[in-house]
């Protein structure tokens, strides 16, 4: 596991030598826990059932990520910005989401205990996704399409719902 995160560390840190071009990337099925992200910018990379739990990806920026079935519990992706990012099926148990993810597809996703205060989720795909005791503190969930039910979801009066969905 260290020597994967060594591995990627390394890529990253010669790749900002070389000046930060990016080509898509495939890492399917790596084991990427702890691995350190922050404030890099992501394009065309696709983790499909990488394991990133516990992952640093503070202040990323995301364009065009597969996380299609990834391990990202307790991954931190607070003042990220995420485009066209996909997290189908995947794990996200305890993961800090206060970031931009406008339009992120979350279908089968798991929530459960997710941070998402002051997430920007306009136009996000939340449809089957796991949303127990989830933290929307705060979110834009403007035209967010949402399960049919929200048991247990926490929220606040900042908290913007798409037309019609008012929790308990």
């Amino acid at each position: 596991m260290e020597r994967a995160a060594e591995r990627w560390n390394t890529w990253r840190r010669r790749s900002n030598e070389l000046g930060g071009e990016r080509f898509p990337v495939a890492l399917q099925g790596l084991d990427l826990a702890g691995v350190d992200l922050r404030a890099d910018s992501l394009m065309v990379f696709d983790f499909t059932a990488a394991n990133l739990a516990g992952a640093d990806l503070r202040g990323v920026d995301v364009f065009d990520v597969v996380f299609r079935n990834a391990d990202l519990s307790g991954a931190d992706f607070t003042g990220g910005q995420c485009y066209r990012t996909i997290f189908t099926g995947a794990r996200l148990t305890g993961a800090r989401l206060g970031a931009m993810l406008s339009g992120a597809r979350f279908e089968r996703a798991d929530l459960t205990d997710a941070d998402l205060r002051d997430a920007d989720l306009t136009d996000a795909d939340l449809r089957d996704a796991d949303l127990q005791y989830a933290d929307f503190s705060g979110a834009d969930l403007r035209r967010a399409r949402l399960p049919k039910s929200l048991p247990d979801v926490k929220h606040d009066a900042r908290t913007q719902w798409p037309e019609g969905v008012r929790p308990k």
